[in-house]
């Protein structure tokens, strides 16, 4: 058992770094995914639906379509704006991102698998430390 938790450490900064570029990449994919939906609750859930394919639309009024769409196109933008924030190695991307986790913990099961990597890596000391301002020189990033 601890050979295998030896091969997951994050103990040099290159550790780090790998897992927070998979974390960047993993979000802005996440990003694309809200946007899709924000589309879909948009076009779809809209009071006009979509006519020329025959379909008609759900029983939820325009002002809910709107607001759905909303509430994932402001997913997509905090899920992007975290994903740069921990390429840059900025605390706030950290945190914006950590909370992000602790809600995609949630979405079962693809989401709960991401989420608890996303509170693994951010949580440890080393993620911590490069994250932190009194760091000078930061890790370098995968690719």
């Amino acid at each position: 058992m601890t050979a295998r938790l030896k091969n997951i450490e994050m103990s040099s900064s290159e550790n780090v770094a790998s897992h927070v570029s998979v974390l960047s990449v993993l979000y802005f994919l996440i990003a694309g995914i809200f946007l899709f939906f924000a589309i879909l609750m948009y076009v779809f859930m809209n009071a006009t639906g979509l006519p020329f394919l025959g379909m008609q639309s759900f029983s939820l009024s325009h002002t809910a379509a709107i607001v759905l769409a909303s509430f994932f196109s402001f997913l997509t933008l905090i899920s992007v704006a975290g994903a740069i924030g921990m390429l840059r190695w900025k605390e706030w991307g950290r945190k914006i991102t950590m909370a992000l986790g602790g809600i995609l913990v949630f979405a079962i099961p693809i989401g709960t698998v991401v989420g608890i990597y996303t509170l693994w890596v951010l949580t440890h000391e080393n993620a911590k430390y490069y994250f932190s301002n009194e760091v000078k020189e930061k890790p370098k990033h995968l690719g």
